[in-house]
């Protein structure tokens, strides 16, 4: 029979495994933090974890600049999801963009984004060391009102999105900045968590049920075009919804001022990228013709906002209105595929083209440039 002359007392064999457990706690807690500090190192190098739309047109951009000859331009537009199923740069055929030679043409249309939200992005990207020789940034009449340039959440872009080069933005441009500063920083602990559903339809798209899934990068092509986006969408506006959408649009914009955080965001866009030294235009996108003839008040005042704009900026606008017929398009605004080509084309042909070959100093046959007033 075999005696243990030192065996220990339970209290001590207790002890041991309490410290034990409190060691396996610290060093939990101390991957975790770690974990959720290296989030943000880690979406500098994968752009889609913090926010997805961005982050895949941004990877897509890098990507094709890596491949451009230094000889050739970087032409982005900025914008909503007007841009993002209008701007099509494979339609523009006589640049050949993102072919070998070619230039780098891209879309930075974002979905369910106003004019302060495309201040956000431009900022993001020249913040990211990109850096256009030419910039396109969207207009469109109905960014005068208030409600189109929120999102659900009364702010300028849902709170999981925000960055930290858009702080600043929110902070001059929000009214209710300090709460929306507060949630953020809120989330800013547990990012893994708050982007956990940006993260899976990024990564692990066969984890999220087909009804939750919001991306668009899986039809979005490698210029940022998003026109497949069109087969997702409702059926086409009638003429009925047309009228009556646009008797409510002007009724808005007659009875409601100006929306100046929106207007201050175009300023600040342009005077960005005069300091940056990047030529920039704006560019007044096609509409459908029941919204191409307000009432005399209504016309007068959204003149007077473009003349006002290129007045302050001096910065000229390109007006491509009436550049595409009805049956292109889905609603009042939004572009079918058809509808893109269309206005792509047209927008390469008659003013990228003469403006590129310009920048570039390179001669170039046919009629000479037709550029914006404010560009001659």
């Amino acid at each position: 029979m075999r005696v243990r002359l030192f065996a220990r007392p339970a209290d001590d064999l207790k002890d041991r495994a309490d410290r034990r457990g409190r060691g396996a706690v610290v060093w939990g807690l101390i991957f975790f933090a770690a974990l959720q500090a290296a989030f943000y190192p880690a979406s500098y190098f994968l752009p889609p974890l913090a926010d997805g739309e961005y982050g895949h047109k941004l990877a897509n951009l890098r990507s094709q600049l890596a491949a451009k000859p230094k000889d050739q331009p970087c032409v982005v537009m900025f914008g909503s999801s007007l841009t993002g199923w209008g701007f099509n740069p494979a339609a523009m055929t006589g640049l050949n963009p993102g072919c070998p030679g070619g230039p780098v043409i891209h879309n930075f249309g974002i979905n369910s984004a106003g004019t302060i939200a495309h201040l956000m992005m431009l900022r993001r990207v020249l913040a990211d060391g990109i850096r256009p020789d030419l910039v396109l940034l969207e207009t469109e009449p109905q960014f005068m009102l208030r409600g189109k340039n929120t999102v659900a959440s009364e702010h300028y872009l849902q709170t999981p999105r925000l960055q930290v080069h858009d702080l600043a933005v929110i902070k001059r441009y929000d009214s209710k900045s300090r709460e929306l500063l507060a949630e953020w920083c809120g989330q800013a602990w547990l990012p893994w968590y708050y982007h956990r559903l940006n993260i899976q339809m990024s990564y692990l798209l066969e984890w999220v049920p087909y009804g939750q899934r919001t991306d668009v990068w899986d039809v979005t092509d490698r210029y940022g075009w998003e026109g497949a986006l069109a087969d997702r969408s409702p059926q086409r506006s009638t003429p009925t919804d047309l009228v009556l959408g646009s008797r409510w649009f002007f009724g808005e914009l007659q009875k409601s001022p100006n929306y100046d955080p929106a207007v201050r965001a175009l300023r600040e866009m342009a005077e960005t990228c005069r300091r940056r030294q990047v030529p920039v235009l704006f560019v007044r996108m096609p509409d459908n013709s029941a919204f191409r003839r307000p009432p005399p008040a209504v016309n007068e005042r959204i003149e007077g906002f473009y003349e006002d704009l290129r007045r302050d900026t001096g910065v000229g606008a390109i007006d491509a209105r009436d550049w595409v017929n009805d049956s292109d398009f889905m609603d009042g605004f939004h572009l079918l595929p058809e509808g893109s080509v269309v206005f792509s084309a047209r927008l390469g042909r008659e003013y990228l083209k003469p403006i590129l070959y310009q920048r570039l100093g390179a001669e170039m046959d046919g009629p000479s440039p037709r550029l914006p007033n404010a560009e001659r």
